[in-house]
């Protein structure tokens, strides 16, 4: 008898803007028959990688701004620890809805160093026996493995790799329409 695949999905890339276009697709694709909750980072209009984007929720749109205005000598991350943790407990409030799989938009430099940021949420939503479907960037790869071990698939940024993942964990959910 084999073990069933790991309720945690992990897709492994580069770049933040592919990897949440990838999660996106996901959604497009498998919204029709997975009820799917969870968030999605949106790129700062700015283009400017390094600046955090919008959280915005996949079932309604609500929108979470991550980034903070430091004013213009600012040297620090304008990361609004604060807005991620809210955005985490929305979603996380949510958990009792039906939902099939749950993205979050990834595991970044909050869930790695300080085990904050969408972290509680992610262990809800496992707790709740409900999937999990996020990115990592390779820099916190080495976190990702202490946090996660051999609990966690990692996955290739292919949305053929991730929907063969999801195939193995809705059964006998009905895949995507062609």
């Amino acid at each position: 008898m084999s073990a069933a695949p790991p309720l945690l999905g992990a897709i492994m890339a580069e770049g933040s803007a592919r990897a949440q276009a990838l999660l996106a697709d996901v959604v497009a694709r498998w919204g029709g028959s997975l009820r799917i909750m969870g968030l999605i980072e949106e790129p700062p209009a700015s283009g400017e990688e390094c600046t955090p984007g919008t959280l915005v929720s996949i079932q309604d749109g609500a929108r979470f701004p991550l980034g903070q205005d430091l004013g213009c000598e600012a040297q620090g991350c304008t990361l609004d620890t604060g807005a991620l943790v809210n955005a985490g407990a929305w979603v996380e409030a949510r958990l009792n809805d039906a939902c099939d799989l749950l993205i979050l938009s990834k595991f970044g430099k909050m869930e790695a160093d300080a085990g904050g940021g969408l972290l509680p949420c992610l262990l809800a939503a496992l707790d709740a026996g409900v999937p999990v479907l996020l990115t990592i960037s390779p820099r916190f790869s080495a976190a990702w493995g202490e946090f996660a071990g051999p609990y966690a698939n990692a996955l290739p940024p292919e949305l053929a790799a991730v929907e063969r993942w999801l195939e193995q964990i809705t059964a006998p959910a009905s895949p995507p329409p062609q």
